[in-house]
């Protein structure tokens, strides 16, 4: 079965050499040709082709390779140069079909909507953004192991996107901006980074936790060890003293004794710092998502109330996007009139009410009438 970590640092490589605009071959397992244009080759010596082992075995039949594995010259050479590049990048994505049909119908599949139906008024084109942060987390006890983890903000609702993988694994890049269309509004970047921040720390206190379990194990299991050898060997002594007539001979077994409980105190530091767990979180870099989406300005009705409600139709996963309620701040997926004629959380009254947030719900509030298009603020 091939080594997840030997792929991982295969694809590093293979990733930075191309991203210099190096082309990589391999013309054997473990064994990559590499070819470098002339601003990398500077940092290997001048030379614009090179062979690449990914083995010692490997590089022991090709003595001119490089060795590329874990701490190796080579590869701390390649993570300087791909340190010293840009560490934020801005990606356009691509829909191959921005309209979409049937929106009430579309609506009714994916919500629940009690005592009241769905009317589309008019959709608009918008740019929506995503940031994507990616942490690096290192655990420290006597030996070192990291994990990189990515978190995806939608810099329009300030919200992590807990299915990221599903949504990084539909997207498609363009070169440039898809759609010339308004910018929907945005949190700061400060913002985005507290939250996706909150988010990480969820996620990496379960990982840590699991960790520190383990490791509590370990050292229940050292210390118990290590009490009972110091154990026999202070009975050991004893049994010794009880035993010797030579009063000079006792004294040197007590002060054994004493010897045997200090060093027993050291070894337990020792070992309760060898599973001491640290964490250390690092930012390496970031993504900025653009993706064009569809704002839908739907009206929501029962007999004579009615609401204007957002739903934002993304093209790429080929869903919308639930709507916040106002009072809450939570992702609605029933849609259905409070005691107030407002689209919220059911059981949410008027008092502690919020206004609605920025970008969510556009509510407009009981209407006498349904004739003609309310406006849209």
């Amino acid at each position: 079965m091939p080594d997840r970590r030997i792929e991982d640092l295969q694809a590093f490589v293979v990733e930075c050499i191309e991203s210099f605009g190096g082309v990589v071959e391999f013309p054997e397992y473990g064994l990559a040709e590499a070819l470098l244009p002339d601003a990398a080759a500077a940092a290997f010596g001048g030379r614009t082709f090179l062979q690449i082992a990914f083995d010692p075995e490997v590089a022991r039949e090709h003595p001119d390779a490089e060795l590329a594995v874990y701490g190796s010259e080579f590869v701390d050479r390649l993570i300087g140069l791909a340190s010293g590049r840009g560490q934020t990048t801005v990606r356009h994505l691509y829909v191959d079909r921005l309209e979409v049909t049937r929106v009430a119908e579309r609506l009714a599949e994916q919500f629940q909507f009690v005592h009241c139906a769905p009317s589309l008024e008019f959709g608009i084109l918008r740019n929506f953004s995503y940031l994507l942060f990616h942490f690096k987390l290192i655990y420290l006890t006597d030996e070192r192991e990291e994990a990189f983890y990515p978190v995806l903000v939608n810099l329009n609702t300030d919200r992590p996107v807990e299915e990221s993988e599903r949504f990084l694994h539909a997207a498609g890049f363009a070169p440039s901006r898809q759609a010339v269309c308004p910018e929907e509004p945005v949190c700061s970047v400060q913002a985005a980074y507290r939250t996706a921040c909150a988010f990480l720390r969820q996620q990496a206190d379960r990982a840590f936790r699991t960790k520190q379990e383990e490791n509590r194990r370990r050292l229940d299991m050292d210390l118990r060890r290590i009490a009972t050898y110091y154990d026999d060997l202070k009975e050991e002594a004893e049994g010794r003293i009880e035993r010797s007539s030579d009063p000079e001979r006792a004294s040197a077994l007590r002060h054994r004794i004493q010897l045997y409980e200090v060093e027993r105190e050291r070894r337990r530091k020792e070992i309760e710092d060898k599973y001491s767990l640290r964490m250390d979180v690092r930012l390496t870099s970031a993504e900025l998502y653009v993706q064009p989406k569809v704002v839908n300005a739907v009206r929501v009705f029962h007999r004579d109330r009615e609401c204007r409600v957002r739903f934002v139709w993304d093209p790429l996963l080929k869903a919308f996007e639930p709507p916040l309620c106002g009072r809450c701040g939570e992702e609605l997926r029933t849609i259905a009139f409070d005691r107030d004629g407002q689209i919220a959380c059911w059981g949410k009254g008027a008092k502690g009410q919020t206004r609605p947030q920025a970008g969510s719900i556009d509510s407009i509030g009981p209407s006498a009438t349904r004739a003609g298009s309310p406006s849209t603020g």
